[in-house]
């Protein structure tokens, strides 16, 4: 193997991605697996100076959002780059160790369990190619790519046996960290005494590979950060849910939060907001948006949550003395002391709330108990870094790398600052960097959110003169798909973030792409799927505006009636060669009919300039669906989503 030095295309990456983050029971969580990814990532790219990475290229100082995976341009012989990557799979370890132990810290735990590292280190993996760059860029970077995708189907296998209780969050790796329940108890098979004695005489060769664990008591933990009773996590789990920066910053919200997140910003200077805020934190119970919904004002809630304790103050002593050998009726007087001192702080809280929606009413209010999920990324990414769009002889392709990167790492900062603006109630984003975009949305402002998100990807991506620079022609544009899941706050996470993942590949299943895929997952359990193409924004410009004059001009009935009367042509097709069907002259018919008669202006004149401009935005959308080659069920699905979320989410 040669010794001299020569340049190399380095490429690595941090696996797994989608799993990690996925694994998530909270909506700190979510963020926290999405934020230390990007840590991972940026402690690798330290190894090499910022001028030799090619991807990605940071937007500004303040783009601190890095995707998992990144190309630079490096010199040396074949054993400075294995030093280089063994220096960057440290720096990984490193970085992530350091992590852990905050994560400890921040929890107050002296000594982790003794399986806590070792979960940890095989928890992730690092994969690294590199070719020597001698002459053709585009042919070195599609070579190293390929040894780097040849390096991932290469996975070592690792048997790790382990008893006890699973990860309440990964379901694989077993529990070290858990909250005792609300009696007072460690959950099932949580506890290694509990274990050593179940298998000592059974299965022995087991008792080699428990491990000790760490309880939590209800109260224990104090602040934002908590585990519910009964609620167990494995070292990356645990390391998620005490995530240092969360910590730090204190900004990311809850689903509740997101949900809750205009009604929050429309009552939060009135005295009553401020007065049932206070009741909770004087007795330092961590005021959460779930708190602003009145099935949560229960004992049950409070117990699964750890804070009875805060709010009672005999609340443990009495539960504790449940499991001291008392007497029957003893045990129910107790019982019966306990549920009347809840009671009457129920009864406190129940009464601020009130006040706070007589407030809420007056101001004409409406809060929801949904949010909005998005993840999208930009289409065909592979090809447009491997110039399939671009004449690789002529153009400077190392340069048209950078160039590209930094337009989509500008947009996905953009995208982030915009979402996250103070005062302004669209949501708050989750992870935003090269072109990747996680983030949760209030639906209040969801189809504006999405019709900026859209239009600014063209402004900043799609510009002439990066266009022209590189000899892109006018048709071909880059553009993004998207998965969106709405869903009640009390939905699993993990199973939103699913959802939507699975609506992401739908948008991109559709010829051409440029589309996105809306799912509403009902509190009922039913579900609405819709896939339309974005056509610049436009859609959602036309979204907008049918979800607002529902609101305010025309009733939803239209929509049961036209689903009833048009479901039996749902499996037709309206592609661009069957314009002229007599089934699309039946649907633009009963349509306009439907609309008209759904108006509520009085005024002649204005019912029928009103209804013109409803019906034309209607058919808009109806063009938006047929584009993605799907049937008149994928249009009816919209209207039902529409529907659904006026009558019972207050889009």
């Amino acid at each position: 193997m040669s010794q001299q030095k020569r340049p190399h295309l380095f490429t690595l990456s941090i696996s797994p991605v989608q799993s990690f983050i996925a694994e998530a029971r909270k909506a700190r969580d979510l963020f926290a697996g999405s934020r230390l990814l990007s840590e991972l990532a940026e402690a690798a790219m330290s190894v090499v100076k910022p001028e030799q990475v090619i991807v990605p290229r940071r937007a500004s100082a303040e783009d601190n959002a890095f995707p998992n995976q990144f190309t630079a341009e490096v010199e040396g012989t074949a054993v400075d780059i294995r030093k280089l990557a063994d220096r960057a799979r440290k720096a990984v370890v490193a970085k992530l160790k350091e992590e852990a132990e905050k994560a400890l810290h921040n929890a107050g735990v002296d000594e982790a369990p003794d399986a806590f590292w070792p979960q940890l280190e095989r928890y992730f993996s690092v994969y690294w190619a590199a070719v020597p760059l001698e002459g053709d860029y585009i042919g070195t970077f599609k070579a190293v790519q390929q040894k780097l995708a040849a390096a991932k189907n290469l996975r070592h296998f690792e048997q790790t046996p382990e008893l006890g209780r699973k990860c309440s969050l990964t379901a694989s790796d077993n529990a070290l960290f858990f909250m005792l329940t609300s009696d007072g108890l460690p959950p099932a098979f949580a506890e290694r005494k509990w274990l050593e004695k179940k298998l000592a005489g059974r299965r022995p060769e087991y008792l080699p590979h428990l491990s000790d664990t760490h309880a939590f008591e209800p109260g224990e933990l104090e602040g934002e950060v908590n585990l519910l009773t009964g609620e167990g996590l494995s070292a990356t789990a645990f390391v998620k849910r005490f995530f240092s920066q969360h910590l730090e910053n204190g900004e990311f919200e809850s689903t509740a939060d997101i949900s809750a997140m205009d009604y929050i910003e429309a009552v939060k200077e009135t005295p009553e907001y401020r007065d049932y805020k206070a009741l909770y934190e004087k007795r330092k119970v961590k005021f959460d948006g779930q708190l602003l919904y009145k099935e949560n004002i229960s004992i049950h809630y409070f117990e699964k949550q750890g804070f009875a304790r805060q709010v009672s103050p005999n609340y443990y002593f009495i539960r504790l003395m449940r499991h001291r050998g008392v007497t029957l009726p003893l045990k129910d007087t107790i019982e019966e002391r306990v549920r009347k001192e809840l009671e009457v702080r129920i009864d406190e809280f129940t009464s601020a709330f009130n006040k706070l929606e007589k407030v809420a009413k007056a101001k004409q209010l409406r809060k929801s108990s949904y949010y909005a999920l998005l993840l999208f990324d930009t289409d065909d990414m592979g090809g447009w870094l491997s110039g399939n769009y671009v004449d690789t002889d002529k153009v400077d392709m190392k340069e048209y790398h950078r160039r590209l990167s930094e337009n989509l790492s500008q947009f996905t900062a953009d995208a982030r600052r915009y979402i996250n603006e103070k005062g302004k109630a669209r949501g708050q984003a989750v992870y935003a960097g090269g072109d990747d975009f996680v983030g949760f949305l209030n639906l209040s402002s969801l189809f504006g959110t999405l019709a900026y998100l859209r239009q600014h990807f063209d402004k900043v991506v799609n510009t002439d003169s990066f266009r022209q620079e590189f000899g892109i022609s006018t048709e071909q544009q880059l553009s993004f798909s998207a998965g969106l899941v709405i869903a009640h706050y009390k939905a699993p996470l993990s199973e939103v973030v699913r959802e939507t993942r699975r609506s992401e590949n739908r948008a991109k299943d559709v010829e051409g792409k440029d589309s996105i895929a809306i799912t509403v997952l009902k509190h009922s359990g039913e579900t609405e799927r819709t896939v339309l193409k974005w056509t610049g924004g436009e859609s959602m410009e036309q979204l907008k505006y049918v979800a607002q004059e529902l609101d305010e001009n025309f009733s939803t009935k239209f929509i049961r009636v036209l689903y009833d009367e048009l479901r039996m042509y749902e499996e037709v097709a309206f592609g661009e060669s069957k314009q002229d069907s007599s089934a699309l002259a039946i649907v633009q018919a009963e349509a306009r009919r439907l609309v008209h008669r759904s108006c509520n202006f009085k005024v002649k004149k204005e019912r029928k300039e009103a209804t013109g401009v409803f019906y034309e935005n209607l058919m808009g959308l109806f063009g938006a669906c047929n584009r993605t080659g799907g049937n008149l069920g994928n249009f009816l699905s919209l209207l039902k989503a529409l529907d659904f979320l006026k009558r019972k989410a207050s889009l």
